[in-house]
């Protein structure tokens, strides 16, 4: 398992990575990679309540994917899975199978690793995430979605919004 610490806001999400990577006995590294300067994950932007669209980070994924990518082929790892979810896919333009992903695979086909991104492949949404959750017995408590990194979350960023979306029943 790969986590960035990028200088986002929400460092709390890596803490909860080790914790949960520990547990489970998964090899994880902490990579740290603070390149993306003005922008509201890293605190340089005013984060706008409910929005997630002052919360890309422009090429985020690309330089995570290829960071990853890097260390597969080193260790020799065929296969590389990205936990991006449909819901994303509208936002953010680096969460899209056929323009982002697909030349990305065909790319990496020459060092034998490929991406998975089986959430966005299988066209599952949070609220699909959090039913199968919920059926796995997975803790929400073992979870942490808000992009602000404070004590509790805030309850009014997008992922904020987002994450009460997906858990209401309706």
């Amino acid at each position: 398992c790969i986590t960035f610490d990028y200088g986002q806001m929400h460092r709390k999400e890596i803490s909860y990575a080790r914790r949960i990577t520990k547990e489970l006995n998964v090899p994880h590294q902490v990579i740290d990679l603070e390149v993306f300067k003005g922008c509201a994950l890293v605190g340089d932007k005013q984060l706008e309540n409910g929005s997630s669209e002052t919360a890309i980070v422009p090429n985020r994924n690309m330089v995570f994917l290829s960071i990853a990518a890097s260390i597969a082929i080193q260790k020799n790892i065929g296969l590389i899975t990205w936990a991006a979810v449909q819901d994303d896919v509208e936002m953010f333009p680096d969460c899209r199978c056929e323009s982002f992903l697909k030349p990305i695979n065909e790319a990496l086909s020459n060092w034998g690793v490929r991406v998975s991104a089986p959430f966005i492949e299988d066209k599952l949404y949070k609220k699909d995430l959090i039913q199968l959750a919920i059926k796995e017995d997975i803790k929400f408590s073992d979870t942490w979605s808000c992009y602000r990194g404070e004590d509790e979350p805030c309850g009014k960023c997008g992922a904020c919004v987002a994450r009460a979306r997906a858990l209401s029943p309706n």
